[in-house]
């Protein structure tokens, strides 16, 4: 086995292990042995999804899931001044939009979903908190993105949640651009109300529904 594979290997199983202090020393390790930084990336990434299934297995919580996109990021801090300008294999996954609607500055549950996201190699806009709907709609038009996310924490935000779907549809974007709505006073129920697309119920649906949406874009 080749020993760029096997430092890969030993990165992604450090980083699904939460092992902060073992992925920086594996980091250095493959960096001063020329592995190029796609490959490295592409080993932190393997390292995401394992630690995505185990969320999903129930073995590892919230906690679990912020601090891996803490060591993720540091890592990554580290590995992208490495990466030419102009690499070829430097690709999006697609772009999301993504922000907490107006009348509510929660930012933990958006920035999670945004960390996993751009872990998952979406490129992410992020409006920002208590953002409103026309700023969606700008973000959506500009960066031509086909999922946009909206985060909120607060009941007496609703009113801004239906304002923003609405504003997508309303400025003739709901045919190329799907909506997912998340937060913990969110679901299905409300997502069926409200005349959402989808309804993510954590970080990790939040990336299953990105990845389904840009699929069926790639599809047609």
């Amino acid at each position: 086995m080749e020993p760029s594979h096997i430092l890969t290997i030993q990165l992604a199983s450090a980083l699904a292990g939460l092992e902060e202090n073992s992925v920086e020393s594996v980091l250095e390790k493959c960096i001063e042995n020329d592995i190029p930084p796609l490959t490295i990336i592409d080993g932190l990434s393997k390292g995401m999804e394992e630690v995505g299934n185990l969320y999903r297995q129930g073995e590892y919580y919230l906690s679990e899931l912020v601090y891996s996109g803490d060591i993720f990021n540091k890592a990554m801090g580290r590995v992208k001044p490495l990466i030419p300008k102009g690499a070829a294999g430097v690709r999006s996954s697609g772009m999301v939009v993504m922000g907490t609607v107006k009348n509510d500055v929660h930012d933990l549950g958006k920035n999670i979903v945004v960390t996993m996201l751009e872990c998952s190699g979406f490129t992410v806009h992020d409006v920002g908190v208590d953002a409103e709907p026309e700023k969606f709609v700008e973000a959506l038009k500009r960066s031509g993105a086909r999922l946009v996310g909206m985060s909120v924490l607060l009941t007496t935000a609703f009113g801004s949640l239906q304002s923003t779907i609405d504003a997508v549809k309303e400025a003739g974007l709901g045919e190329r651009v799907k909506t997912v709505i998340g937060g913990a006073v969110v679901n299905e129920d409300i997502r069926k109300k409200m005349g959402a697309d989808y309804f993510g119920a954590d970080a990790i649906q939040a990336v299953d529904i990105a990845r389904k949406v840009y699929s069926e874009v790639s599809e047609k």
